[in-house]
This record gives structure tokens, C-alpha cells and sequence, in this order.
């Protein structure tokens, strides 16, 4: 089965597994070293949902070969916002980020424009950005956001390279908050690909994780996913604050 937008802020049933960024691979935080976090991968009927928590990982200092590497990541998520910043949500989905290598031509088709079209309502909720910037400071926030694939590709994962960065922008429409991107290098001499953009909003905005409820009900209608009470309680439940860095 094709997955669709994989989103931040819904379960049914929880299934402990590693992400990709949490792995014990040759990972790298741009805002702190050594940094990756946990996921809980879970499962709707035609969807994947992802919950992310924060898991400290210490590493030994970075060598020169990780440091190019964190100078490459960072282009590359650079980039992504820039695309985000200018509207170009599907094309970021089509061209950044990474999907499973065992789809057929037409279900990575699918998948590219689903994910598309994930960003491109998050990018239309939060509306414009303006003013985005690495983010050096320690802060605490509410996200949403996913990935091309499934929980169970995700969970497969063994990256020989990770890194998360995180970026403070302005949005027209909710004022204050942060873009993450999460990246990976599968193996040595594969290319740099994006596993994740997240938007998130302050935790000391008091309507922060009401907008991002009412944000992720409209996902659902856009997947055509049937919003029952009880989805609606774990919606609220598993949307909870993350800290960077980690």
C-alpha cells in the first residue's frame, strides 16, 4: 500500500521503533552535535502517523569527513526552505526528499504528490515565510510535518549519516515559529535527501497546539480519513511539546 504525508500528531495503536535520526549511525545535529530523537511509528488503516520525542545520543567530537558532511546538510535544508519560502512545496517534495527505493515509478508518483500535498497545506496554513534563520538557541515547541513512506520504512533505516536542523521564521498568518528538517545520507557515497519538514509554533503561544489540531483535522479531510472522537483524543494526546536542541 502506498503512504501517504507522513504527519506528527496522531495515533491508534503505538508501535515502538527507531527512526532513521535516532539510529546509533554516523549522525550529526547542526544545532548540537551527537543529537537524534525517537519515534513511535503508528498506524491508521491507510495511513502512517509519527509522534516524535526527544532522545539525547552522545557522540565523539566530528571529524573533518562529518563536518563536510554537516556543511552539505545544511545546504540542502538552506535550500529546502528557500523553496518553501517561495512557494514551492510540491517541487521540494519532488526533488529533496527521500522515498522508499522499492516503489514502482507509479507509487512513487503517488507518494510524491501526497507528500506534496501535506507541505503544501501546512505552507498555506502557516502562510508566508519571512525572516528564516538557523536557530541557536534552546527552545520548546509543538510541531507537525512528515516524510515520504511508511512507519515500516522508516523503522528499516540504518543511516550512514543523519542530521536535524532547525530554523526560527516569521509566518503571515501565525506569526512566530520554526521550520525542522531532518536529513539523511543512506550510505557513504549516496546523496544527501531529506526524511522529514516539520512546522512548528512556541509553546508560549497559548493557541499554538489548538492551530495545529485544527490543522491536522484538515489533513485528515484532505486524505479523506474519517475524524472519529477517539482519533480526535489521540490526536490531542500525542501532540506534545518538543525541545530543541535536543
Amino acid at each position: 500500500m502506498t503512504m501517504g504525508f507522513e504527519c506528527l500528531y496522531a495515533a491508534v495503536t503505538r508501535a515502538h521503533s527507531m527512526l532513521v535520526d535516532g539510529r546509533p549511525s554516523r549522525k550529526r545535529s547542526i544545532a548540537r552535535r551527537g543529537a537524534g530523537w525517537t519515534s513511535w511509528a503508528i498506524q491508521l488503516p491507510t495511513l502512517t502517523w509519527l509522534i516524535v520525542a526527544a532522545c539525547c545520543l552522545s557522540t565523539a567530537a566530528t571529524s573533518r569527513a562529518a563536518e563536510h558532511d554537516d556543511v552539505q546538510a545544511q545546504a540542502l535544508a538552506d535550500r529546502a526552505v528557500q523553496m518553501l519560502t517561495r512557494g514551492e512545496a510540491h517541487a521540494v517534495a519532488a526533488t529533496l526528499m527521500l522515498y522508499p527505493a522499492t516503489y514502482t515509478p507509479e507509487q512513487r508518483k503517488d507518494d510524491v504528490a501526497s507528500t506534496g500535498d501535506g507541505l503544501s497545506l501546512l505552507a498555506q496554513e502557516f502562510g508566508g515565510i519571512a525572516a528564516a534563520k538557523v536557530c541557536a538557541k534552546t527552545t520548546d515547541f509543538y510541531e507537525i510535518g512528515g516524510s515520504g513512506g511508511d512507519a515500516a520504512y522508516a523503522a528499516s533505516l540504518v543511516p550512514h549519516y543523519s542530521a536535524q536542523i532547525l530554523y526560527e521564521a516569521t509566518f503571515a498568518k501565525l506569526g512566530a515559529g520554526y521550520l525542522r528538517v531532518a536529513i539523511v545520507q543512506l550510505a557513504s557515497d549516496g546523496p544527501l535527501e531529506i526524511r522529514g519538514i516539520y512546522f512548528g509554533l512556541p509553546i508560549s503561544n497559548p493557541r499554538a497546539k489548538e492551530t495545529l489540531v485544527a490543522i491536522t483535522r484538515k489533513e485528515l479531510e484532505q486524505m479523506k480519513v474519517p475524524l472519529t472522537p477517539e482519533i480526535e483524543r489521540q490526536i490531542r494526546e500525542a501532540l506534545t511539546p518538543v525541545r530543541y536542541p535536543i
